[in-house]
């Protein structure tokens, strides 16, 4: 029996379509998770304290509503620290920006470094333990551009996108297994 090679390519697709139906039928479950934020230890409230130990004024504010913004968005409750499963506190200590010359054969260039440092502490208040102390995270931004200044807008967009990206790598601080 000679099978022709546009028969072999139909039994080809036939078959990959039956096995991605079969797999989509049967429901297999996996799901990817990420930018979700999952408690520790069961967990199901946490209480979250910012405090802010640069001269930035308001940095602290802007971190709590973005981590309560990821916090929502994953189905986190929040409670008071009294009520709390877990009590996280996140410390800003330091602010920065850098601007480096990003200078070939006369083309100007400019990359302006926006980082934004900040101490975590999470303790577990159901058995008073600490889940982790003293962990440091930098939230990072670069902005590329011939402007050897950045403008107002600028810079506070840039700064926002440090604090979105410190606030991401605290959500996912919460979400590693422990």
């Amino acid at each position: 029996m000679v099978i022709s090679e546009a028969n072999l390519v139909n039994h080809r697709i036939v078959r990959a379509l039956l096995f991605l139906g079969l797999f989509w039928i049967s429901g297999c479950g996996f799901q990817l998770n990420r930018n979700q934020v999952s408690l520790p230890k069961g967990a199901r409230t946490l209480s979250l304290t910012v405090s802010n130990q640069t001269y930035s004024s308001g940095l602290d504010l802007e971190l709590r509503r973005e981590l309560s913004r990821l916090f929502s968005a994953s189905n986190v409750k929040q409670a008071p620290s009294s009520s709390a499963d877990l009590a996280l506190s996140v410390t800003l200590t330091q602010v920065s920006y850098q601007r480096t010359d990003l200078s070939l054969y006369n083309n100007q260039s400019y990359r302006f470094h926006f980082s934004q440092t900040a101490q975590l502490k999470l303790r577990d208040q159901r058995d008073e333990k600490w889940l982790f102390k003293g962990v440091e995270l930098n939230g990072e931004f670069d902005f590329e551009t011939t402007a050897t200044e950045l403008g107002t807008e600028d810079m506070r967009d840039s700064r926002k996108k440090a604090l979105i990206n410190l606030a991401q790598k605290v959500a996912d601080q919460l979400s590693q297994n422990f």
